[in-house]
């Protein structure tokens, strides 16, 4: 590999080709390449079926209530199980908070198809939500739920969903301790569980964008940064989707991106440059010609997703654990970001 990266960086080894099934073949065929050992990334099944997902089953703006709660699903990895019951109440909860606390009104029609017996059950236990302020609120209000949940009720979680957006929302006006806790355990989770907790807020305030879009801007504390690599992202993965792309080619178009932007007359390379500043600019042509070698040439496309394995598995490591599935939305976005910056900073010399 190349003399600019570490050299005791140690690998998960990689399962020898007459082991693989023939399922496992066919799935990293449509992947193109092992992102990193561990997590999603080394089992070639789970990860095609994550990536088919991201490719092909996003939706557009405004998703009614039933798209965004199957949407949800998937980037949480949440399965219909009934001892996920709880979970379901308690994002339901603190999306139904943080609406309200966004002054935002939840549909005339949300409970409509919620039994009136859960309803009756609902009312009945909400005063008991005094109990539960205090640390990890969000835990707290899982095993509450859990202890007034009976088998009929656990067997619908999407009901439970919706009963849990409605007293979430009023919550925060009669249990502003609890709703004021949640959002600031939101604010230091991880960026998957931050936009899962805000995503119907997110539909309302940005009705030009998918969620996983809106997902990717809300990773990015600067305005322009986060417009402009949002935006990206979201031309790959529509030029994936219209050419049936692997993950592989998603990922190198990254690089395409940041070039194409750097090369352009672009008024966003202007405010891009002046939001990052010189220092942090300098900054950043340090790393990246620490971490992926010269910045004076376009690095092959080979090289530069060796080094991105090397750099995510010696900074990024955490979000390599197996069945975590949102983890696998943070990852890929730090390796997109990665090889954006990469192919932009190769070409900007301003």
């Amino acid at each position: 590999m190349s003399e600019h990266l570490p050299a005791d960086i140690r690998f998960c080894p990689s399962v020898d080709l007459p082991k693989k099934s023939p399922e496992e073949r066919t799935a990293e065929g449509q992947l193109g390449l092992e992102l990193a050992p561990g997590g999603l990334w080394s089992r070639p099944v789970e990860a095609a079926a994550y990536w088919t997902w991201l490719r092909d089953r996003q939706l557009g703006p405004a998703p009614n209530l039933d798209e965004l709660l199957a949407w949800l699903k998937t980037f949480l990895g949440l399965t219909e199980r009934p001892t996920e019951a709880p979970r379901y109440f308690a994002l339901g909860f603190a999306q139904g908070a943080e609406m309200a606390l966004q002054d935002q009104l939840l549909p005339d029609t949300l409970l409509d198809p919620v039994s009136d017996t859960l309803i009756a059950r609902g009312a009945e236990v909400a005063a008991s939500l005094d109990t539960l302020p205090g640390p990890a609120p969000l835990s707290r209000l899982r095993n509450w739920a859990s202890q007034w949940l009976t088998h009929e009720f656990m067997e619908v979680p999407p009901s439970l969903w919706r009963l849990g957006l409605s007293m979430g929302h009023g919550a925060a006006h009669t249990h502003p301790l609890l709703c004021g806790m949640l959002a600031a355990e939101m604010d230091s989770a991880r960026f998957d569980q931050r936009f899962a907790r805000r995503a119907l807020v997110a539909t309302k305030l940005r009705g030009d964008m998918g969620l996983w879009q809106g997902f990717i801007r809300s990773t990015y504390e600067r305005t322009v940064e986060g417009e402009v690599l949002s935006a990206h992202i979201g031309t790959s993965l529509a030029r994936m989707r219209s050419t049936r792309g692997t993950l592989r080619a998603f990922l190198v178009d990254a690089v395409v991106q940041g070039r194409s932007l750097g090369q352009s007359s672009s008024s966003a390379v202007d405010a891009l440059l002046t939001e990052i500043g010189p220092a942090q600019l300098s900054r950043l042509r340090s790393f990246y010609a620490a971490n992926s070698g010269p910045l004076s040439g376009q690095a092959a496309e080979g090289f530069l997703l060796e080094v991105l394995r090397q750099w995510f598995f010696r900074t990024h490591a955490s979000l390599l654990n197996p069945n975590d599935p949102g983890a696998e939305h943070v990852a890929l976005r730090h390796a997109y970001d990665f090889l954006w910056w990469r192919g932009f900073l190769e070409v900007t010399t301003r």
